[in-house]
This record gives C-alpha cells, sequence and structure tokens, in this order.
C-alpha cells in the first residue's frame, strides 16, 4: 500500500512532458519511432489511471464516435478488399493509433492550468534540442562530404532528414507559443530563425510549401480567425471536388509544365500518379478497393513514361516511373481510393469537427493562429507526401493535435 501511494502522481501532466521532450530529438534521429513513443505514452496513461484512482471522462464524444466510425469502416473495407488480409492487418493498426490519440487527446483535455508551465519548458527545451540535433547533423553531413570525399553534397544525402523537415514545420507553432510564453520574444525569434534555416538547408518541396502557407494562414487567422477557418475550408472542399477531374485535368497540366519547366519530371510524375489513381477512384467510388491496398492496385507497378532524359549521347531517352507507387502521394486522393466515398465523408465530418473547434474569440486570438498554423501545415504535407496511414505520420498529427490543444489552453487562459 505505501509503494502504491508513493507511485500516485497529481496527473499525467508527465506523459505529455515526456512526449513533449522527446518527439523533437526523435524527429532527426529515429523519426519512425514516433509511434512507438505514442503508444507507451498511451499505456502509461492507462497504467496510471487506476493507480490514481482517475475515472475516463471523455469530453468531444462528437469526434470519439467519427474516429471509431472511420476506423471500424476501414476494418469492414477488408470484406471486398483486394487483399483482404493486408486490409484487415492494417486496420488493427489504425485502431491502435485511433486508441492512442483518443487516450492522449483526453489526457491534454485534463491538463491543469497549474501544470502547463512545467509541459511549455519541456516543449521549449525539447525543440530547442531537437532543433539544435538537426543543425548538427546536417553540418557533420556537409563537412563529411565537403571534407572526407571532396564531394558536393546533394539531396540523396539529406534525405534520411526529410521526415524531420515535415515534423518541424507541423510543430513549429506549439514549440514557439512554448518558448515564447518560457524564455520571451529574442529566444522565440532566434529559435524561428534557426529553425526556419535547417528548413532551408534541407530544402525539401512539400515541407517548405506548408511552412508558407502555415504563415499566411498564422497572418489571416491573426486578423480575422473566421475568414482563415473559412478559407482552410473552401481549399479542403475544393481538393475533394476536384479529384474526380484529374483524370482530365492532369493531361493539360502535365502539357503546361513540359513546356515551361526545365527539369519537370518529378511533379510530373506526381500529377500522373494522381490521374492514375482518380482513374481507379471513378471505378469503385462508393465502397473503394479497401485499406491500404494502394501499393497492390492493379496496374499500378506498370512503367509511364514521365519525361526525357537530358544526356548527351541519347537526348530523347525517356524517363520511366510507376503509374502509383507504393502510394498516391495525396492524403484525400488515397482515402477516397482505399475506403471510397463513405470513408472521406467520415475523414471530412472529423477535419471539419476539428476545424471548427478552434477558438475564434479576439481574446483566443493566439491560440487560434497557433492552432490553424499547425493544421494548415499538416494538410499541405498529407495532400503532397507521405503515405497517409503510416503509423510514424498518423502519430506526428495525433501528437501535434495533443499537444497544440494542451499549450493553447495556456494561450486561452485570462490569467496568463
Amino acid at each position: 500500500m505505501a509503494l502504491v501511494k508513493k507511485m500516485r502522481l497529481p496527473s499525467d501532466t508527465f506523459v505529455l512532458c515526456g512526449l513533449a521532450c522527446v518527439i523533437p530529438s526523435l524527429a532527426p534521429l529515429a523519426p519512425l519511432q514516433i509511434s512507438s513513443a505514442a503508444v507507451l505514452a498511451a499505456f502509461y496513461v492507462c497504467l496510471l489511471r487506476p493507480i490514481n484512482e482517475k475515472g475516463w471522462f471523455l469530453k468531444r464524444t462528437t469526434s470519439i464516435i467519427i474516429i471509431i466510425l472511420l476506423t471500424a469502416w476501414a476494418a469492414i473495407s477488408s470484406i471486398w478488399s483486394i487483399d483482404g488480409l493486408h486490409s484487415l492487418s492494417s486496420a488493427f493498426r489504425l485502431l491502435l493509433a485511433a486508441t492512442t490519440l483518443i487516450i492522449l487527446c483526453e489526457t491534454a483535455n485534463r491538463l491543469k492550468f497549474s501544470e502547463q508551465g512545467l509541459l511549455l519548458k519541456c516543449m521549449a527545451y525539447g525543440a530547442i534540442a531537437g532543433i539544435t540535433i538537426t543543425i548538427l547533423s546536417i553540418g557533420a553531413i556537409h563537412l563529411h562530404t565537403i571534407w572526407v570525399q571532396k564531394t558536393e553534397v546533394t539531396d540523396h544525402e539529406l534525405r534520411f532528414l526529410n521526415r524531420n523537415a515535415s515534423v518541424i514545420v507541423i510543430f513549429l507553432w506549439p514549440w514557439s507559443l512554448a518558448i515564447l510564453k518560457t524564455l520571451g520574444r529574442p529566444a522565440t525569434f532566434a529559435f524561428v530563425v534557426l529553425a526556419t534555416i535547417s528548413l532551408l538547408l534541407l530544402a525539401p518541396s512539400a515541407p517548405l510549401l506548408a511552412l508558407c502557407c502555415a504563415s499566411l494562414a498564422f497572418l489571416v487567422a491573426w486578423h480575422s480567425p473566421t475568414l482563415a477557418k473559412f478559407t482552410l475550408g473552401s481549399v479542403y472542399l475544393c481538393s475533394v471536388i476536384a479529384i474526380p477531374y484529374l483524370s482530365s485535368m492532369a493531361p493539360h497540366a502535365v502539357s503546361i509544365l513540359s513546356e515551361h519547366l526545365a527539369n519537370p519530371a518529378s511533379i510530373v510524375h506526381r500529377l500522373m500518379i494522381w490521374q492514375f489513381s482518380s482513374e481507379q477512384i471513378l471505378e469503385n467510388p462508393i465502397l473503394g478497393w479497401g485499406l491500404n491496398t494502394a501499393r497492390i492496385l492493379p496496374g499500378g507497378g506498370e512503367e509511364i513514361v514521365i519525361g526525357t532524359a537530358d544526356h548527351p549521347v541519347d537526348p530523347d531517352a525517356p524517363i520511366l516511373g510507376q503509374a502509383l507507387p507504393l502510394h498516391p502521394h495525396n492524403a484525400l486522393i488515397q482515402i477516397w481510393l482505399e475506403l471510397g466515398l463513405v470513408g472521406l465523408i467520415l475523414f471530412s465530418m472529423l477535419f471539419f469537427l476539428i476545424l471548427t473547434a478552434i477558438p475564434g474569440a479576439k481574446e483566443q486570438r493566439l491560440a487560434c493562429c497557433i492552432s490553424i498554423s499547425g493544421l494548415t501545415a499538416g494538410f499541405v504535407i498529407s495532400q503532397l507526401g507521405f503515405g497517409f496511414w503510416q503509423g510514424w505520420w498518423l502519430a506526428t498529427l495525433g501528437i501535434a493535435a495533443v499537444l497544440t490543444q494542451a499549450c493553447t489552453r495556456t494561450a486561452m487562459n485570462p490569467t496568463t
């Protein structure tokens, strides 16, 4: 009994603090382990709850219901999936991610204002450590390549930090708020400059575009939260409406890009992937092909011509690529392709529920700016980058939402 009393903690604050400290360093060192950190944190919360004799009082029940319905529909899709066992195993992983998210969100809801100072400090110092590790890693690669290998640094050598770049862009906003509240404006300015420099050195296209869009969303939200939320919602709807028309729009876009860009192969290939995915969506628009089946979709492995090589011997040598390598590199397309219109509707309901939950009052302006910027960054990268069902990516989005929710409560507290 004495041991149990010693183990009693005032809240689950230390779980969130642990995530805040660990995630920034995991991003450059082992980004795929971000999902493991999230699962362990949720498991620890479940262990603490009986010890602390606390009940489970779940808030935002509508969001939880939609998450459960989306996960259930993903599992049901294994019935008609082109690979039922693969879809079913993916549904179990999605269930684990959904459960983890629900537990951690509930933990953030229980956070007391008196405990937020510790969380903000952990986020601030964790963010500084993460950016420091990133810059040191970039510097080490440059020194090794230039001084040891005697060659120029290429994008290929920095590619393993691409995931880190996406993490930085999404977490930049809550990290900056934590540093602002903890260390003041000069430290915040210096941190933002260093984070931006690290992104420019890494030079990944999707995170840089996400940074620009999120910064614009911050400025719009600062002047009008309603306008910022309306704009992001409109962009989301336009992205959905455009999907069925990609099969006819993509060829025109490819033709224009090929005429005006010197090396358009990468962009052209992405458009062709979206075109192929759109055509497959129209073949099975309501139910989809089954969860996580994009990588095994019939015809996806066929090679297509995406351009011509600039080669001195054979200038007309074709550049080949797969019609659908691994995934569509677009979250909305992937969801509609695999889970059909039903899955897309459920996901859209969740997105707009999150969007409308962002505070819009004048005294909550800073919290709105931080939230809308993070959501914008996550949306842009999801539309251009990784496979949406990857565990580390879902964990990154989930932890960002949890920590943003926790730290923006400070911004909404009139006493701070």
